[in-house]
């Protein structure tokens, strides 16, 4: 869609089958596979970015490095939206599609707390289940849940600006 409206788009995926598949679909964009957190783009370079269920997968110690990259990525005014996870947890192993996957996060006090002290204005904020979201979206979570867990993951869905 951003690329029909005349947007110049890039995107980014550790997954080098992900940006081929995405070449296919989307042939305008300039797409980079690899870690999200070696790219180098120069300051101010961005009016908008996007990122959707990637920043969970860092290990925590490193998100509010990267928030802060994105942050210095955006013009001012430029707007953020993006999700994180809502649990607490330091690490998490698990198996997704066949593949190894790992999950850290911060808890949603924490989350707010990074997202204000490097700079943003949360414009709008919803903490919504994966029972209100559509069944493509994938759960987080180990595989070993007991008898009466939850199996319901959380997000906590941010709409930011950089001042």
């Amino acid at each position: 869609m951003l690329l029909d409206e005349g947007a110049q788009v890039v995107g980014n995926d550790l997954s080098t089958k992900q940006i081929e598949m995405a070449k296919a679909r989307c042939p305008g964009a300039k797409l980079i596979a690899g870690d999200m957190t070696l790219l180098t783009f120069e300051p101010a370079s961005f009016h908008g970015v996007i990122s959707f269920y990637t920043l969970f997968h860092l290990p925590r110690s490193k998100l509010k490095a990267m928030l802060t990259k994105i942050y210095g990525w955006l013009k001012p005014g430029g707007v953020f939206i993006f999700n994180l996870a809502t649990f607490d947890e330091e690490e998490i192993h698990g198996e997704h599609l066949g593949y190894g996957m790992f999950w850290s996060s911060y808890g949603l006090d924490e989350n707010r707390t990074m997202i204000t002290e490097i700079g943003f204005d949360v414009l709008q904020e919803d903490v919504l289940s994966e029972e209100v979201l559509p069944e493509e979206i994938l759960q987080a979570r180990d595989g070993k849940l007991e008898e009466g867990d939850s199996d319901d993951a959380k997000f906590m869905w941010v709409v930011a600006r950089k001042k």
